[in-house]
Protein backbone atom coordinates (compact mmCIF):
# COMPACT_ATOMS: atom_id res chain seq x y z
CA UNK A 1 0.00 0.00 0.00
CA UNK A 2 1.08 3.16 -0.70
CA UNK A 3 0.92 7.08 0.64
CA UNK A 4 -1.51 7.59 -2.59
CA UNK A 5 -3.97 5.21 -1.63
CA UNK A 6 -4.45 6.85 2.15
CA UNK A 7 -4.18 10.15 1.40
CA UNK A 8 -6.98 13.19 1.70
CA UNK A 9 -7.43 16.32 -0.05
CA UNK A 10 -6.67 19.41 1.55
CA UNK A 11 -9.58 21.34 2.38
CA UNK A 12 -7.31 24.96 1.35
CA UNK A 13 -4.37 25.88 -0.45
CA UNK A 14 -3.02 29.08 -0.27
CA UNK A 15 -0.04 30.97 -2.27
CA UNK A 16 3.30 32.16 -0.46
CA UNK A 17 2.10 35.67 -1.42
CA UNK A 18 -1.79 35.73 0.04
CA UNK A 19 -2.01 37.50 3.16
CA UNK A 20 -2.06 35.45 6.21
CA UNK A 21 -5.28 37.02 6.80
CA UNK A 22 -6.40 34.77 4.12
CA UNK A 23 -5.76 31.57 6.11
CA UNK A 24 -7.61 32.96 9.27
CA UNK A 25 -10.61 33.84 7.19
CA UNK A 26 -10.28 29.99 6.16
CA UNK A 27 -9.47 28.80 9.48
CA UNK A 28 -12.87 30.30 10.30
CA UNK A 29 -14.61 27.74 8.68
CA UNK A 30 -12.81 24.60 9.43
CA UNK A 31 -9.64 24.80 11.51
CA UNK A 32 -7.01 22.14 9.70
CA UNK A 33 -3.25 22.50 8.41
CA UNK A 34 -2.92 24.40 5.43
CA UNK A 35 -0.47 23.90 2.46
CA UNK A 36 1.29 25.90 0.80
CA UNK A 37 1.82 25.69 -3.12
CA UNK A 38 3.47 27.97 -6.13
CA UNK A 39 2.06 28.92 -9.30
CA UNK A 40 3.20 25.29 -10.79
CA UNK A 41 1.22 23.71 -7.80
CA UNK A 42 4.96 22.81 -6.17
CA UNK A 43 4.46 22.49 -2.29
CA UNK A 44 7.01 24.71 -0.78
CA UNK A 45 4.90 25.49 2.66
CA UNK A 46 2.66 24.13 5.36
CA UNK A 47 0.86 26.41 7.71
CA UNK A 48 -0.38 24.68 11.36
CA UNK A 49 -1.82 26.39 14.15
CA UNK A 50 1.08 25.06 15.93
CA UNK A 51 3.14 27.72 13.27
CA UNK A 52 0.76 30.48 14.36
CA UNK A 53 1.72 30.18 18.38
CA UNK A 54 5.54 30.35 17.47
CA UNK A 55 4.90 33.37 15.65
CA UNK A 56 3.62 35.21 18.46
CA UNK A 57 5.05 33.83 21.57
CA UNK A 58 8.67 35.80 22.52
CA UNK A 59 11.76 33.81 20.31
CA UNK A 60 12.91 33.23 24.16
CA UNK A 61 10.19 31.09 24.82
CA UNK A 62 10.01 29.65 21.55
CA UNK A 63 13.97 28.54 22.33
CA UNK A 64 13.05 26.51 25.17
CA UNK A 65 14.08 29.35 27.70
CA UNK A 66 11.04 28.39 29.89
CA UNK A 67 12.30 28.63 33.62
CA UNK A 68 9.96 31.49 35.90
CA UNK A 69 7.64 31.64 32.96
CA UNK A 70 4.79 32.35 35.34
CA UNK A 71 6.70 35.48 36.57
CA UNK A 72 7.01 36.65 33.56
CA UNK A 73 5.67 39.96 32.75
CA UNK A 74 7.24 40.78 29.03
CA UNK A 75 4.83 38.66 27.30
CA UNK A 76 2.93 40.51 24.81
CA UNK A 77 -0.75 40.58 24.21
CA UNK A 78 -1.26 37.73 22.27
CA UNK A 79 -4.27 39.58 20.51
CA UNK A 80 -2.24 42.37 18.63
CA UNK A 81 0.61 40.15 17.95
CA UNK A 82 -2.11 37.91 15.96
CA UNK A 83 -3.67 41.14 14.34
CA UNK A 84 -0.08 42.13 13.16
CA UNK A 85 0.35 38.74 11.28
CA UNK A 86 -2.80 39.32 9.64
CA UNK A 87 -0.87 41.70 7.21
CA UNK A 88 2.40 39.55 6.71
CA UNK A 89 2.43 37.17 3.59
CA UNK A 90 2.20 33.64 4.15
CA UNK A 91 5.89 33.19 3.54
CA UNK A 92 6.49 35.11 6.33
CA UNK A 93 4.55 32.77 8.46
CA UNK A 94 4.77 29.66 6.75
CA UNK A 95 6.79 26.35 8.08
CA UNK A 96 9.33 25.98 5.12
CA UNK A 97 10.64 22.87 6.69
CA UNK A 98 7.43 20.79 6.54
CA UNK A 99 7.51 16.66 6.43
CA UNK A 100 6.45 15.42 3.09
CA UNK A 101 6.55 11.55 1.18
CA UNK A 102 6.35 11.08 -1.96
CA UNK A 103 2.79 9.31 -3.40
CA UNK A 104 4.32 5.96 -4.05
CA UNK A 105 5.99 5.62 -0.71
CA UNK A 106 4.77 2.75 1.32
CA UNK A 107 2.47 3.62 4.01
CA UNK A 108 4.91 1.85 6.29
CA UNK A 109 7.41 4.32 5.86
CA UNK A 110 5.09 7.24 5.82
CA UNK A 111 3.83 6.04 9.58
CA UNK A 112 7.51 6.04 10.60
CA UNK A 113 7.56 9.45 9.81
CA UNK A 114 4.68 10.40 11.71
CA UNK A 115 5.85 7.96 14.69
CA UNK A 116 9.95 8.41 14.51
CA UNK A 117 10.32 12.09 14.05
CA UNK A 118 11.47 14.33 16.95
CA UNK A 119 9.43 16.96 15.96
CA UNK A 120 6.26 15.68 16.71
CA UNK A 121 4.56 15.64 13.24
CA UNK A 122 0.80 15.88 12.86
CA UNK A 123 0.61 16.13 8.74
CA UNK A 124 2.51 14.82 5.72
CA UNK A 125 2.75 16.80 2.89
CA UNK A 126 2.33 14.12 0.08
CA UNK A 127 3.91 14.97 -3.21
CA UNK A 128 4.23 13.43 -6.60
CA UNK A 129 8.31 13.08 -7.99
CA UNK A 130 7.75 15.96 -9.61
CA UNK A 131 7.57 18.22 -5.57
CA UNK A 132 4.01 18.65 -6.80
CA UNK A 133 1.02 18.83 -4.10
CA UNK A 134 -1.21 15.47 -4.32
CA UNK A 135 -2.48 15.06 -0.93
CA UNK A 136 -2.39 15.15 2.45
CA UNK A 137 -1.67 12.65 5.44
CA UNK A 138 -2.33 12.26 8.95
CA UNK A 139 -2.09 9.50 11.62
CA UNK A 140 -5.54 8.72 11.25
CA UNK A 141 -5.16 8.57 7.54
CA UNK A 142 -3.20 5.63 8.15
CA UNK A 143 -5.05 4.07 11.27
CA UNK A 144 -8.72 3.97 9.17
CA UNK A 145 -6.82 2.43 6.37
CA UNK A 146 -5.44 -0.53 9.13
CA UNK A 147 -9.08 -0.92 10.09
CA UNK A 148 -10.23 -1.16 6.43
CA UNK A 149 -7.19 -3.63 5.78
CA UNK A 150 -8.62 -6.35 8.45
CA UNK A 151 -12.41 -5.93 7.34
CA UNK A 152 -13.18 -4.07 11.01
CA UNK A 153 -16.84 -2.84 11.38
CA UNK A 154 -16.34 0.53 12.31
CA UNK A 155 -17.94 3.42 10.14
CA UNK A 156 -15.48 6.06 8.83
Amino acid sequence: MYAKQIMFSPKFVVKPNDKFETVVEKWKDEPCDIPVIDDEGHAVGLITAKQLIRKVLPQYLVNGMLDNVIGFSDLPNFSEKLCELLELKVEDVMKKDFNWAYDDESTLSVALKLINDKKCVRTIVVIDRNKKLVGLLDAWAVVKRMLREINCDLEW
